[in-house]
């Protein structure tokens, strides 16, 4: 597949994935697939409630994702070498993991709870 040995910089963005996003990739789905009752999210362990710690993996996950695909994205629009239809191809596999990343973010950023439950005792 790869001819010569990798740039340091794509080694570099292997070893942020293989360290810290496919880890979270793991406890974000099982956090996920955990439904608490939404009048008892404190019984959740914390690092599975969309508040505090698990908000702020959300935070770091995202924008670690998405900032990858930065000098990826780069690569692949710079490389004289790759048609035109297979820069499309390459970028329509490459979007989501950008778009759904940075997504993530925002809710993180803008909501209290990732999961949108509500606190018990606050009003609207």
């Amino acid at each position: 597949l790869m001819t010569h040995p990798p740039e340091p910089w794509f080694s570099s963005l292997i070893s942020l994935e293989v360290m810290i996003q496919l880890p979270f990739f793991f406890v974000a789905v099982y956090a996920l697939l955990q439904q608490p009752p939404q009048h008892n999210n404190n019984n959740t362990h914390a690092l599975f409630r969309g508040d505090g710690l698990f908000r702020s993996l959300c935070i770091i996950y995202g924008s670690s994702t998405a900032t990858t695909l930065i000098p990826i994205f780069a690569s692949l629009f710079t490389d004289g070498d790759t048609t035109l239809g297979e820069k499309g191809v390459l970028l329509g596999f490459y979007l989501p993991y950008f778009v759904f990343p940075l997504w993530l973010v925002v809710i993180a950023v803008c909501e209290d709870n990732v999961f949108g439950a509500k606190e018990q005792g606050k009003k609207d």
